[in-house]
């Protein structure tokens, strides 16, 4: 690491000195004794402002998946109200019904639980200075990906706590 761009603390009186003065300015103790500080990671959901912004993604996702079942539903109730007032035959009804079983999947496990890579980018603290991916939870920089069996679903996991992260 260049000795420029990293602070050097003063081991005598902890007080930061700069990489340009021989001597701390504080106590006057020689620069050579000075050690570098060592930058340590915190994991995002350790900060404030990680655990916010995690709580307002979560609350997005649940304002969502409100948004999609009371479609659903309201679709649904439409859909028996003109059944039984008999404005829907059942020749009509019968070609409608898998239409809507297939809309009702679609829109349930379209947005229920689900993380994506985007979501998880928008955490304080998911990436390092290098944008390197960081577990949210215990700051571990080993991330694995793994697949459900016969889907196209790529999930990422943290490598040492094992939580899941997002799914691609």
């Amino acid at each position: 690491m260049n000795e420029h761009s990293s602070k050097l603390i003063c081991s005598a009186c902890k007080k930061t000195v700069r990489p340009t003065d021989a001597f701390c300015s504080h106590c006057g103790t020689p620069r050579g004794a000075a050690k570098k500080q060592i930058k340590t990671f915190t994991p995002a959901l350790q900060t404030p402002e990680g655990r916010r912004v995690y709580a307002q993604i979560l609350q997005e996702k649940k304002n969502k998946n409100r948004w999609t079942l009371l479609f659903i539903f309201l679709n649904l109730a439409v859909g028996a109200l003109l059944y039984f007032n008999g404005l829907f035959s059942t020749h009509m009804l019968a070609w409608l019904t898998p239409l809507i079983i297939l809309f009702l999947l679609l829109g349930v496990f379209a947005h229920i639980g689900s993380w994506h890579h985007k979501d998880y980018l928008r955490i304080p603290g998911s990436t390092d200075d290098k944008g390197e991916h960081r577990c949210i939870h215990c700051g571990h920089k080993g991330i694995y990906r793994s697949t459900i069996y016969k889907t196209n679903t790529t999930l990422a996991n943290c490598a040492s706590c094992r939580k899941h992260l997002w799914q691609e």
